[in-house]
């Protein structure tokens, strides 16, 4: 209850990773912990954020540890952030792994910035395109086509469709019918069989599902390697990574490999036997399991797919701005074809 009332929303990677880099120099600096939980609490710039800080610096004063206390804040915190947090009180390293944990959120902050600025203008030119289609028959051609409509002339069977789409956007029920199904859309996309559909649906487009695959394996490899790192196990780390993975179909595979960790099965063969991760993935996972080097070798990881990512997302962005034109080019001919066609026959048949 005390984390929904004092985070109520996700708070962002940017603040997350000053939070953990600040507390971490304090820390270092000799700075009781609550002391300097209760100062970033005080000067935080996101009021949520704030507010964790100060709950924290409470429960560190009521003698909890802050890795306990940081459970309560499920919407702040990750589980993997709180078991990292947790191996670094109990071996003594808190101000190193605090500074792993601020830059490994770096890293996670800067993909996510690169994938919004690359994603950004085809955004906007795809909501442009929808609106035109939507808004422009029922509001900005709604004269003209009552006109077209009023007419005695025969009408082409692209002007009685729009026609028929500018009445139907003008009728209450219709447009009643239309939020509710958008609303039951929305909650449907919100269920996990819904997420689970769209993510495999995605899977499955030529250009979206590789980069949705790449961001998944990105931020899966980084987070085994700031686990492992901090010197959680294999087991734990899949749990961890399961409980606050966003991606439904990795999500299902992690809990498959977590399930042959605890049959005995070596990380590679629990992550291969899902067949979720690609075989070079794999390779490099057996790699650094055989030599000891499966931290640096995850880092490898998961540094490699996100500049396949950003290559993959300068490809999309390539590919979607000329062809989201297009589409804006067609509609708007289709809507001079509908309409300037049959106002030429009016202006004949005068």
């Amino acid at each position: 209850e005390a984390a929904a009332k004092t985070c109520p929303r996700a708070v962002d990677r940017g603040h997350l990773m000053v939070f953990f880099r600040s507390l971490a120099t304090l820390t270092g600096a000799g700075v009781p912990i609550d002391s300097g939980l209760r100062l970033l609490g005080n000067s935080a710039e996101d009021k949520a954020l704030g507010e964790v800080a100060l709950g924290l610096a409470d429960a560190v004063c009521r003698g909890e540890t802050i890795s306990a206390a940081m459970e309560r804040y499920p919407k702040a915190f990750a589980p993997q952030l709180c078991a990292v947090v947790r191996v670094g009180e109990r071996t003594g390293q808190l101000v190193k792994v605090l500074e792993v944990l601020a830059t490994d959120l770096e890293k996670s902050h800067r993909l996510a910035h690169r994938m919004r600025s690359a994603l950004a203008y085809p955004a906007f030119l795809s909501i442009a395109c929808a609106l035109m289609m939507i808004l422009g028959p029922p509001y900005v051609l709604q004269g003209h086509l009552r006109v077209l409509a009023e007419s005695r002339i025969p009408l082409p069977l692209l002007t009685q469709a729009l026609i028929f789409i500018s009445n139907a956007f003008s009728n209450w029920l219709f447009l009643a019918s239309l939020t509710a199904g958008t609303v039951g859309l929305v909650l449907y996309l919100r269920s996990e069989a819904g997420k689970t559909n769209v993510a495999s649906l995605a899977r499955k487009t030529p250009v979206i599902g590789p980069i949705m695959k790449q961001l998944s394996l990105t931020e899966f490899a980084r987070s085994l390697a700031l686990q492992t790192k901090a010197g959680v196990t294999a087991m734990a780390a899949m749990a961890n990574v399961g409980q606050g993975c966003p991606d439904p179909l990795l999500k299902d595979a992690v809990r498959q490999a977590e399930a042959g960790l605890r049959n005995g099965d070596s990380l590679t063969e629990s992550l291969a036997a899902t067949k979720y991760f690609s075989t070079s993935f794999l390779s490099f996972v057996e790699a650094g399991e055989q030599t000891g080097t499966l931290v640096r070798l995850t880092e490898w990881l998961a540094d490699f797919y996100e500049q396949e990512l950003e290559s993959s997302l300068t490809g999309l962005v390539a590919l979607a701005e000329p062809a989201i034109m297009g589409v804006m080019g067609m509609v708007t001919a289709l809507l001079v074809v509908a309409t300037v066609k049959p106002t030429i026959l009016i202006l004949q048949a005068l």
